[in-house]
């Protein structure tokens, strides 16, 4: 769904799919005429208070002009609608200008405990919030490690093996930016994590092998037993 963003400085961020709105800094009163431009080419544009406001360019069927309080409101923003948009009120040109970059959603991060061995048996561990796309138009960022229920900022984390950490079941991160945040995946915790040990199904299969083994042996033992007995030959009789 779309957005209304209004910022009152001269750098403005556009956000893909959002409404834009520019404001005029302390513009006169009344406004008899107005013009605005995006990287010199016409926007909007007002010529004397008896005329009808005119739109231009790419951004014409977007824009709509208020022409009481210069205001500049452009619909569906979209990546080619960024640059320096500049406005004249009254035959003036206004001191400040507005720059219209393009901001994109945050990828989603993924929790990464280092070393990969980390365990119980460790005494410190650390965690990173890694994003899993590129950071390519979505600066500035935050990252967020979520703790046992609460937030704590950084991307970088170090964890102690003690009873504290030990109490807190999964970790997760959080990257955001002015337009969206996104939640990785939750890491167990390593302080919880046993060295690897024999499961029920190792343990069933090594009893198995043992009896197979015992039997195996006992039968050997059996045949070689009996094997004088069953050579005994028997002399032929009498002729």
């Amino acid at each position: 769904c779309s957005t209304t963003i209004d910022f009152p400085a001269a750098h403005r961020t556009a956000f893909l799919g959002s409404f834009l709105v520019l404001s005029p800094v302390n513009p006169p009163t009344p406004i008899t005429s107005i013009t605005w431009k995006r990287n010199g080419d016409f926007v909007a544009e007002k010529i004397d208070a008896g005329s009808a406001i005119e739109y231009f360019g790419v951004l014409k069927g977007r824009s709509r002009l208020n022409s009481t309080t210069g205001v500049l409101t452009v619909s569906s923003m979209n990546k080619d609608d960024k640059g320096l948009f500049t406005v004249e009120i009254n035959g003036k040109d206004q001191s400040v200008g507005f720059n219209v970059v393009e901001v994109l959603p945050v990828p989603k991060p993924e929790a990464i405990v280092r070393p990969l061995t980390c365990s119980d048996s460790s005494i410190e561990c650390k965690l990173s919030c890694e994003p899993t796309g590129p950071l390519v138009n979505v600066e500035p960022v935050e990252y967020f490690w979520i703790l046992g229920g609460k937030q704590q900022p950084g991307k970088n984390f170090s964890i102690t093996n003690d009873e504290k950490t030990k109490a807190i079941k999964t970790f997760s991160c959080i990257i955001k930016n002015k337009i969206s945040q996104e939640q990785s995946e939750p890491l167990e915790n390593p302080f919880n994590k046993k060295p690897p040990g024999l499961n029920g199904g190792v343990v069933a299969g090594i009893i198995v092998g043992v009896f197979v083994f015992v039997c195996a042996t006992l039968g050997v033992a059996f045949r070689k037993k009996i094997k004088p007995y069953l050579q005994i030959s028997i002399p032929p009789g009498p002729a």
